[in-house]
């Protein structure tokens, strides 16, 4: 039997009352014509209160256009569902998260009205809200998080092209926080950048500038609608404040002092061109002396310098993570000595870029020095040529030497020095033997990490060479305290050696020398064959350079 008008709607009721859910039926003129016991309830009300009256009341000042807005947009377009959130409010003033789906549909009466269901979202909005939060604020610092920063600082980029307001961003890089860490530990180290924090907070407008703490030593402050003098003036405020403070740890002292870097934020720059002209500014602060500061220009060559190597810190990143570093090698050739039964070369690295072109190291290599990248560099060419020989069918048929170059940063990276040490121990390489390079400037200046390394790998059959000798201390002294087997004489001293004298004679001194310490010498950049004349009669042993073969890639595997 079907039911009569009665029955269904008393089921509708019955429906509208126990829907678990804050049901509103609403009026053409926003006036509430029903709502359900839960939805009393929750507000506080009795329905008697709520009948009749305007449905703004339940609403969060401010929030009525958009309700007017979802009550005429699914009127007019005829009866689409519409969703939005909202702060409802309760009768004694508090208020509560809510979900609302709005439906136009038809009451008894005919009459059009929008009935409204809701659910209370306070709980999971709190946690969204707490979330971002989090992820808004440094949890050491309490000031901006670098992610909250970055998203400031794209909002005035674009608005930058679009008024005349002049934007401007300070990079600050705070110079004794490895000395603390390294002496009181990390603990005094945080709350050395918990200070810092709270005494740059008092040099910045609270609600218009923007401070934030990105990582390591180095804080960013954004000054909006600031002109050049302006964040000067800041500038010349954190530095003096930072002259005056004193940070104490456990009866210990340390002054504080920092480089800070200027760049005016100019339309159609991205930020991580905005962000690589701040820190090429910082750095050349830094290098002036303690409490400098620099503003960027682009027609200032060493900050050209600094400019070019930072862009390459993304491009060195990328490469890492998708394998673009490949190998070359080329041949070192004996001339005064008798080891035709030896084959040597020096490996070299190139970087494949986005075109798959070959970059050469000279590029790269100083952005890698810069920015503390060139020890990951020296352990990705190493594996790499193990890896080659690892999954080689055959090993080299005639004993083979290969030269790696090695950044003095390397010499001591523990983590190179554990993951070179398994892979040697874990293959042996018959006919295969490896001859590291270190320079001479960075065997001198690491002296003591240098002869532990070096001590280290000749017990694992390593041979080692000093790179570039002549162009750094050039101290015959420091050779009889490093346990190097070759002397590669630097090429600045070898292209130019037949014509002259002064070269000549540098040549041949070191030549002797390394024949009265034992050590055997290698000649690079040999271009001649009037050069390579002369470097067998002075007795070199090897030679190295584009007239002997020019460098090239590694076999194919078969």
């Amino acid at each position: 039997d079907s039911m009569n008008t009665s029955d269904t709607s008393s089921l509708y009721r019955l429906l509208f009352e126990e829907m678990p859910a804050i049901c509103l039926l609403v009026n053409s003129e926003m006036k509430i014509a029903d709502i359900n016991e839960l939805g009393c309830r929750r507000h506080g009300y009795d329905r008697d209160e709520l009948i009749g009256q305007h449905v703004q009341m339940l609403y969060a000042p401010g929030e009525s256009r958009v309700l007017l807005e979802k009550f005429l947009s699914p009127l007019q377009a005829g009866s689409v569902i519409s969703h939005w959130e909202c702060t409802r409010i309760r009768k004694d003033g508090s208020s509560f998260w809510a979900r609302d789906t709005g439906h136009i549909v038809e009451a008894i009466d005919k009459q059009k009205h929008l009935l409204i269901v809701s659910e209370d979202i306070s709980e999971t909005r709190y946690l969204i809200n707490e979330l971002e939060r989090q992820q808004s604020t440094d949890k050491l610092t309490g000031l901006l998080s670098h992610k909250l920063f970055d998203r400031h600082l794209e909002e005035l980029l674009l608005s930058s092209g679009h008024n005349d307001h002049q934007h401007s961003l300070l990079y600050i890089d705070l110079e004794q926080l490895s000395v603390i860490n390294g002496i009181c530990g990390r603990d005094a180290g945080d709350e050395f950048l918990r200070q810092m924090g709270k005494l740059f907070k008092q040099l910045v407008v609270e609600g218009k500038d923007k401070l934030a703490y990105f990582k390591g030593s180095k804080f960013g402050v954004l000054l909006e609608s600031s002109t050049l003098q302006k964040a000067t003036e800041v500038g010349n405020a954190f530095i003096k404040s930072l002259a005056d403070f004193t940070f104490v740890w456990q009866r210990k002292s340390f002054p504080v002092s920092a480089g800070i870097g200027i760049v005016m934020i100019e339309p159609g720059i991205t930020p991580a061109e905005l962000y690589a002209q701040a820190e090429t500014a910082c750095n050349k602060a830094k290098v002036h002396g303690r409490n400098q500061l620099q503003i960027y220009d682009d027609q200032d060559d060493q900050m050209q310098q600094y400019s070019r190597l930072a862009h390459w810190v993304p491009r060195l990143k990328w490469a890492f993570d998708n394998d673009r570093f490949v190998l070359h090698r080329q041949p070192i050739r004996p001339i005064a000595c008798s080891s035709s039964d030896e084959e040597f070369y020096e490996v070299l690295v190139r970087l494949k870029d986005e075109q798959d072109s070959l970059v050469w190291p000279d590029e790269f290599i100083p952005a890698a020095e810069r920015y503390n990248l060139i020890t990951r560099v020296d352990r990705l060419v190493t594996g790499k040529l193990l890896d080659y020989y690892r999954d080689l069918p055959d090993a080299p048929q005639v004993p083979t030497t290969y030269f790696i170059n090695l950044s003095g940063q390397t010499l001591s990276d523990k983590a190179f020095i554990e993951e070179i040490t398994n892979l040697f121990q874990n293959k042996r390489y018959k006919n295969l033997k490896f001859c590291f390079e270190i320079t001479e400037t960075a065997a001198i200046m690491n002296l003591a990490n240098a002869v532990s390394f070096i001590d280290h790998f000749r017990q694992m059959g390593c041979r080692f060479a000093l790179d570039d000798f002549g162009t750094g201390f050039s101290s015959f002294t420091y050779l009889k305290d490093l346990p190097v087997d070759f002397i590669k004489i630097d090429g600045g001293f070898i292209k130019n050696i037949a014509q002259d004298p002064k070269e000549l004679g540098l040549v041949r001194a070191i030549n002797e020398v390394a024949i009265v310490l034992n050590k055997q010498t290698v000649a690079e950049c040999v271009e001649t064959s009037e050069t390579l004349e002369v470097l067998t009669e002075l007795g070199v042993d090897f030679a190295q350079g584009y007239y002997l073969e020019k460098p090239g890639p590694f076999p194919n595997r078969g």
